[in-house]
């Protein structure tokens, strides 16, 4: 079976959380540092239901309040495939990630003046200034117990934020005609 990217990171969740519910692993992908994993109730509860459905999740019902809540955990078959998926680095996995402010910048001489130019990359510098800040404060509020791949992940997410922050410091020297810039 070929699972996509989202459904083996789901899978990750699932693993690195414990029995947990679809909400718990909704949560996950709205704090994400990247957007590329943002994930909506509406595409999270079904993805859940599905690998339940093909062998990959266990559902239980656990007490919750006067009621009960569903929760979810990898099957010995989900877990092989979390394997196979973590083990396997395919040729397309080192290519350029997406960047949203990249892309625009293909597209500046849209923008009429050298004013227009300048003020994108303030607000890009700024944008990307409030991400860095952010991942550094969850950084330092990351649990005790969390693993230092957990901790490597987002001091990757990091590293990407403060080299679009040093590489828009460029493209902003470049538009100044600064010295050394071509």
């Amino acid at each position: 079976m070929h699972l996509t990217e989202l459904e083996n990171a789901v899978l990750g969740v699932v693993w690195l959380r414990g029995p947990c519910s679809a909400y718990l692993i909704k949560r996950e992908f709205d704090t994400a540092p990247s957007v590329s994993w943002s994930a909506s109730a509406g595409s999270i509860y079904p993805l859940v239901r599905k690998l339940a459905a093909s062998g990959l999740l266990v559902m239980t019902k656990a007490p919750w309040g006067k009621g009960t809540k569903t929760l979810v955990e990898l099957s010995g078959t989900g877990r092989q495939a979390l394997v196979d998926w973590t083990a396997s680095v395919p040729e397309w996995a080192g290519l350029v990630a997406p960047d949203p402010i990249r892309t625009r910048v293909f597209f500046l001489n849209v923008l009429s003046t050298i004013d227009d130019h300048l003020r994108f990359v303030e607000d890009s510098e700024q944008v990307t200034r409030t991400a860095i800040a952010n991942l550094e404060s969850e950084l330092r509020e990351l649990p005790a117990q969390a693993s230092v791949f957990e901790r490597l992940a987002n001091e990757g997410a990091l590293f990407q934020l403060k080299a679009r922050l040093r590489w828009l410091r460029r493209l902003r020297g470049v538009l100044q005609g600064e010295p050394g810039s071509p």
